[in-house]
């Protein structure tokens, strides 16, 4: 929702905005491969993910891309904040 409201994102999203940017690909589907990423990089360090851990990785993705689509665009500064 921070992404839609333009007010500010945290630095994962920044990075997921920039892929999807430079690549085409959806904010939430990019979130996806960033979060893939980062869960295939666990594998040198023998950590196994739990089912919690994958969920996120995948749902925060598919979340983001519904409240892309559902939520109007605005310019109106009061109501990016209610957003």
């Amino acid at each position: 929702m921070t992404v839609h409201a333009s007010l500010g994102i945290a630095p994962w999203d920044v990075f997921a905005q920039g892929i999807s940017i430079q690549t085409g690909l959806s904010f939430g589907v990019s979130t996806v491969v960033v979060s893939a990423l980062v869960l295939l990089a666990w594998i040198p360090l023998k950590v196994k993910p739990g089912i919690g851990t994958i969920a996120n990785a995948v749902l925060i993705g598919l979340f983001a891309d519904f409240w892309l689509l559902v939520l109007p665009d605005t310019s109106i500064y009061w109501q990016r904040l209610i957003i």
